[in-house]
């Protein structure tokens, strides 16, 4: 019997280290093989926070018309980071944003690589693609916002399901005096 197990383990091993050299024998192929005139670019993708509650009917705005036309025109090129509102920690970096960026109360945000924020499905549908094109193309100079999360403390009321975090903000929030 543990003669069997030794015969599959060896055979597994072999199998991975087969499969990844290849992976990397396929990979130095295309290296090789591209044009001496042809760049291999190392983009960073530009992250792309995305932050939302659920039943918000501008965030299901957003996630059905914008969000499909993003990944067909920027695939590759920005990762998707979702931020639920609910949860405090990223309801406290929205709120940081908005401090840094200077902007206003809305039920959907984007913010681009900590640069540049939206607000509302209208101001996203009508401004993301053309900053998302200066982003990728490295028009943009301003350096990312520092962004700061505080820490929650015990002491914090916890949101209730169905309480909007916006509401918790301008009733209890203490934290960040806004």
């Amino acid at each position: 019997m543990d003669g069997k197990i030794i015969k599959r383990a060896g055979i597994l091993i072999w199998l991975i280290s087969v499969c990844l050299l290849g992976g990397h024998l396929a990979l130095a192929s295309d290296i090789m093989s591209a044009p001496v005139d042809s760049p291999i670019l190392a983009v960073k993708p530009v992250t792309v926070e995305f932050f939302n509650e659920p039943g918000c009917e501008e965030c299901a705005m957003v996630n059905d018309q914008v969000l499909p036309e993003l990944e067909q025109r920027y695939s590759g090129y920005y990762v998707l980071a979702r931020q639920d509102l609910g949860v405090m920690t990223n309801y406290l970096r929205l709120v940081s944003y908005q401090k840094k960026l200077g902007e206003v109360n809305a039920p959907v945000y984007m913010v681009l690589d900590g640069r540049k924020i939206f607000s509302g499905f209208k101001d996203i549908k009508a401004n993301l693609f053309a900053a998302m094109d200066q982003m990728v193309a490295g028009q943009m100079e301003s350096p990312p916002a520092t962004v700061i999360t505080p820490a929650i403390s015990p002491n914090m009321p916890a949101i209730r399901t169905g309480q909007s975090a916006t509401w918790w903000h301008t009733i209890s929030c203490s934290c960040c005096r806004w």
